[in-house]
């Protein structure tokens, strides 16, 4: 009896939290100024994009210490010793644990010069190439629709001109405004208009790399909400960072050594990369009416549906290795095997793991059995062919094709289905919730975005 009385008392406060969940979102779905939040956490979340925060930070720590070699060995050739040490000063305050003494203490040479050119070159192009990876996967671009390397690597030279120059524009003009460089006090006019002048430019280098890096056209009113949140986050985190690493972040180096400047910085680039992704989600929310979404459960608003749509069409995209010339008018179907074949049927393709019951391969009529495209044991064993359950199998046998071992027979299915008429057979009684009915799907946006 008292088990029972528990076990009701759970039940009662699981379903409590799940009405009071629901409540939220409710809310939330009704008020814009809260979806759109919402819907930039959840676009956040499900691209991964944590992951590409990292890949980017990877990328601008290995650049950041060859760029400084070349920047105070240009300083050393160019300006008199006073003034390059207040210009090495006020850089330092923007690196986290990064002192102006020892930035001082590099000598440059001509040698120098030219290595750190090379290294800080081939750095600064990974970097470039990793951020237009990340604006890519948010905007949901196929690989296949993505520029080669002779194309990425003028496109990232020619960023590495315009928005790096940019950012020492940046750096200089709020330097001399604020005072920081130049050592001369304009009062709280002059450090306002700092602020005002490193926020507009921010914000305008955002704008730049958001349209330069994306292999898609888009305007300057499409990513200027994004390059402004991000324009002012990253105002915010030079400012904090500034003030947090001259009051409190000295002691730590002073504990841990070098140890503690590298995580600093590793840390200080990490951020950078979210407030920059954090922009780019923003612009695709907004463009893509990708709100307001459901806080749970499989997909529940159009917003949702819109979302997984692009999803789909991103991560099933499968290359295949024909070109336009090799496209005909063909369509794709899906059918039990237990059905009589009809002349339509094109290519006739079973997708099931197992062989069907009381079914002989000479009265199946078929062409392939492709077992190695049909769903992992554990996936089949967890659906059940219960159709509520449907919309997050989808989502994990999308997650299965794209294991490599699946790709030779994933990339033969797609050129089937682009050179002549296709029917993927199932035992499933249920067509329409089975990964048949997923295939077909996959591949109808594989063939429409390759055409």
């Amino acid at each position: 009896m008292h088990r029972r009385s528990d076990n009701s008392g759970s039940g009662n406060h699981i379903g409590a939290v799940q009405r009071a969940v629901g409540r939220v979102d409710q809310f939330q779905q009704r008020h814009e100024a809260v979806a759109i939040p919402v819907a930039v956490a959840r676009k956040f979340a499900e691209d991964q994009s944590i992951n590409l925060a990292g890949m980017i930070a990877f990328w601008a720590f290995f650049s950041v210490f060859p760029l400084l070699l070349v920047f105070v060995t240009l300083l050393g050739f160019l300006l008199p010793a006073d003034i390059k040490s207040r210009v090495l000063e006020h850089v330092a305050s923007m690196l986290p644990l990064v002192d102006s003494s020892a930035l001082n203490g590099l000598t440059g040479s001509w040698w120098a010069l030219l290595l750190g050119l090379v290294s800080a070159l081939w750095s600064g192009l990974a970097v470039v190439r990793t951020i237009e990876i990340a604006f890519n996967a948010v905007w949901g671009i196929p690989y296949a629709n993505r520029p080669g390397l002779p194309v990425r690597v003028l496109r990232g030279l020619g960023v590495l001109a315009t928005i790096g120059l940019g950012l020492v524009a940046s750096t200089v003009v709020t330097g001399f405004v604020s005072g920081e460089s130049t050592g001369i006090d304009l009062g709280w006019p002059g450090r306002v208009a700092g602020f005002v002048v490193a926020v507009v430019l921010d914000v305008g280098l955002f704008v730049a790399a958001f349209r330069i890096l994306t292999n898609r056209e888009i305007t300057t009113r499409q990513v200027l909400p994004g390059a402004v949140l991000s324009g002012v986050l990253f105002w915010v985190l030079q400012s904090l960072s500034s003030l947090i690493i001259s009051r409190q972040l000295h002691n730590v180096q002073t504990i841990y050594g070098q140890f503690a400047t590298v995580i600093t910085i590793l840390w200080w680039f990490y951020l950078q990369g979210v407030i920059t992704l954090l922009g780019a989600q923003l612009n695709v929310v907004l463009t893509e009416r990708l709100h307001p979404r459901g806080l749970r459960g499989p997909p529940d608003t159009e917003a949702d549906q819109r979302a997984y749509d692009a999803w789909i069409t991103r991560m099933w995209k499968v290359p295949c290795w024909h070109g336009k010339k090799d496209c005909v008018d063909t369509h794709i179907a899906c059918r039990r095997i237990y059905d009589q074949p009809a002349r339509s049927d094109g290519v006739r393709v079973l997708v099931d793991r197992v062989w069907p019951r009381g079914v002989r391969k000479k009265d199946a009529h078929l062409d392939e059995w492709l077992r190695e495209v049909a769903p992992s044991n554990e996936l089949r064993r967890w659906y059940g062919h219960d159709p509520e359950r449907f919309a997050e199998f989808r989502r994990r046998y999308l997650a299965e094709l794209q294991d490599p071992q699946r790709r030779e027979s994933t990339q033969h299915l797609c050129s089937l289905a682009r050179t002549q008429d296709l029917t993927l057979l199932t035992a499933t009684r249920d067509v329409e919730h089975s990964q048949a009915a997923v295939l077909a799907e996959w591949l109808g946006h594989s063939r429409s975005r390759s055409n």
